[in-house]
Formats: structure tokens, C-alpha cells, sequence
């Protein structure tokens, strides 16, 4: 029987016959070969972790069990490009006697990333790791618009069960309300998007899941309410539900997975430029340029042509995350 070797450095925990882990992506993949045995390589490290699936045939090694069990009929898996997964190609490529079909699943565009967090030393070490992965690994990635990625086998990921699809809730209009998912990050853009909302012509609320605090800030008639990041789905599709437009301000996404969980509460969605890409693989998408007269421009424009937009965001064909599954282990077994 063909085992998988996972390869992350996402953060697991074993408590009883259970995992716990701080990643919602890597229990949806790992969700994709439940009926398969299981080997992680992974880091720890002391954080909340709240993502919890059933230990089943799941295994925490370490290096040295990974090169005495894998055999030459496994596959491997490693999850993004990190120096920690880079550290162990290197020490495989050394150790590991055995031909395995190694493979790599990118969930990000590196290079955007580490270019906007590290400048252009970032751009280029990050470089120097996809080198090595791309001669030693096949790539599997969730988007069409990696940089310097050409040759891979493409997969749409999604968590959407169809519990998200179902007792949806027609926006109202009263208040203009935005609303944000994710992490308070450089790179997510969230601190360029609240910059640009200040001292606006137009009265918001917005709504930002994600932060470290609770926090109401008040500024005339406009309201910025931080919320702690959530975990529960029925909660968050209740964001949703009350929100009216959700915002992606990120400078580089790779196939995102709030679009898909606003799309399927029919939500229009505003990207900026930088994230041009997805107005043509989504209907209900609105580009907008990353200044405020433009996207005071682009926001007054949605709700004066709202039926509009939100008409075209129900539209989208939504993948499930069975789907996503499915694909993703059809690929590697």
C-alpha cells in the first residue's frame, strides 16, 4: 500500500486519538487522504491551535523515521516553499537513497510575498528555494499566475461544503458595509485599505475578522469594528450575510478562499489591481486602483449599480471542497 509523507510548516499537535492544528489548509488537504497512511514532518511550536480532526492513520515523525519507513512506491508531499521545507529537500536529496516521486503543492506567490516582507533580498532567497524545488519536485499549484511558474498541474482549492450554499440571505442596502477576512498583515493589505477609507466622503462600516483584539474605532459617522479571527463556519457565514461588499485588499493572492465564501453568500467582491487576475476567473469582481479617489469611485459606483453586481456574483459555479479533494489526490495517487 502506498504511503504519503507530508512535509509543512504548518504546526501539529497530537492530544489523545486526536490532531489539532493552526492551519485550516492543511486539514482540508490532509482531509484528501484520509484512507491513505499518513507520515508528517512538520514543526513545533506553542500556538492555539484550532483546527481538531481524528488522528485515524496520521503519524507525527521525525527526519530520521522518515528516511527509515519511506519506500520507494510512497509519495511525498511538501506544502509551500518555507525555509524549513527547504532545509529538508536538501537533507533528503542527501540521505534519502530512494527514488519517490516528490511533489509540492504552492498555496502563495512566493515571490510576491517575500518581496513585499523582506524587499528584494527576500525576492531572490526565495528564488534560490524554488530553484531547488522546481528541478526536484513536480508542482501542483492553486493558481494560473505564480510568478516563474510554467510548468505544474493545476488544482482550484476550496473549503466550500454545501452547507455554505443554502439559506442565504439578500443583502440590504440601508448602510453601506464592507467587511474583511484574514490576517492583519503587510501583504494582506489591510492597513493600506483602512488608510485609504480615512477621511472618506462615503459613511461605512467595516468589519475586519481577523484581529488580535475586539476594538470599535469611531470617526464621524464611520465605524472600523475589529473582530478576533473565528473558526466557526455558521459564525462567519453570518459576516457575510450582514455584510453588503467584501473587500480583498491583498497585494498577491493565489486562488483566495474568502472569494469563494463570499461568492457563496452572493456578495460582490473589490479587489485592487494588483489582484487583476480574478475578475477574469469570477463574475461580481470590481477592480479598483490603489488610491482613494478611485476607490471612493469604484464603491459609490457598486451601490448605485448594486442589483448589477450582485446579480453577476451569482453566478459563480462555487467548488466544493469534495471536489478540491478529489482532484488533489487523483493527482498524486
Amino acid at each position: 500500500m502506498k504511503n504519503l509523507f507530508v512535509i509543512t510548516n504548518d504546526s501539529l499537535d497530537k492530544k489523545k486519538n486526536y490532531l489539532f492544528t493552526n492551519s485550516s489548509d492543511l486539514e482540508n488537504i490532509l482531509g484528501a487522504f484520509q484512507k491513505k497512511a499518513i507520515f508528517i514532518l512538520c514543526r513545533k511550536f506553542k500556538t492555539k491551535k484550532n483546527f481538531k480532526f481524528k488522528e485515524n492513520k496520521i503519524k507525527i515523525i521525525n527526519f530520521f523515521k522518515f528516511l527509515r519507513d519511506a519506500k520507494e512506491n510512497d509519495k511525498i508531499l511538501f506544502i509551500s516553499i518555507t525555509p524549513f521545507n527547504f532545509i529538508n529537500l536538501i537533507l533528503l536529496k542527501i540521505f534519502l537513497k530512494k527514488k519517490i516521486d516528490t511533489y509540492l503543492y504552492l498555496r502563495s506567490d512566493g515571490f510576491k510575498e517575500y518581496k513585499i516582507k523582506f524587499k528584494l533580498f527576500g525576492y531572490f532567497f526565495y528564488g534560490l528555494m524554488f530553484v531547488f524545488f522546481k528541478k526536484f519536485t513536480k508542482i501542483i499549484s492553486c493558481s494560473k499566475h505564480f510568478s516563474h511558474v510554467k510548468k505544474y498541474t493545476y488544482v482550484d482549492p476550496s473549503k466550500i461544503d454545501k452547507n455554505w450554499l443554502i439559506n442565504r440571505v439578500k443583502p440590504k442596502l440601508a448602510q453601506i458595509k464592507l467587511l474583511y477576512i484574514g490576517r492583519m498583515k503587510k501583504e494582506k493589505g489591510i492597513f493600506s485599505l483602512i488608510n485609504l477609507l480615512k477621511n472618506t466622503p462615503i459613511k461605512y462600516q467595516l468589519t475586519i475578522l481577523g484581529s488580535k483584539y475586539n476594538n470599535i474605532i469611531k470617526a464621524n459617522e464611520n465605524l472600523i469594528i475589529y473582530k478576533k479571527e473565528l473558526y466557526d463556519h455558521k459564525k462567519i457565514k453570518k459576516y457575510y450575510d450582514n455584510c453588503n461588499l467584501f473587500v480583498l485588499p491583498s497585494y498577491t493572492e493565489g486562488n483566495p478562499q474568502v472569494i469563494k465564501e463570499s461568492f457563496a453568500r452572493q456578495r460582490p467582491v473589490i479587489v485592487f489591481e494588483d489582484l487583476n487576475f480574478l475578475s477574469k476567473q469570477y463574475k461580481g469582481i470590481i477592480v479598483s486602483k490603489r488610491n482613494k479617489k478611485n476607490l471612493h469611485a469604484s464603491i459609490k459606483n457598486i451601490f448605485k449599480n448594486y442589483n448589477y453586481f450582485y446579480h453577476l456574483s451569482k453566478k459563480n459555479k462555487i467548488v466544493l471542497k469534495e471536489n478540491f479533494q478529489k482532484n488533489i489526490r487523483s493527482i498524486i495517487f
